[in-house]
């Protein structure tokens, strides 16, 4: 992932973070929820 990310441009490298950010609270939502 780390390379892939670091492949990309900088423009979209940002829109990818936001995705993988997107998917991993997704991911793990059921432990942030029962953190909460």
């Amino acid at each position: 992932m780390i390379l892939l990310i670091s492949a990309t441009k900088i423009h979209q490298k940002c829109e990818i973070c936001k995705l993988l950010v997107a998917i991993h609270l997704m991911l793990s939502g059921f432990h942030f929820s029962s953190w909460i």
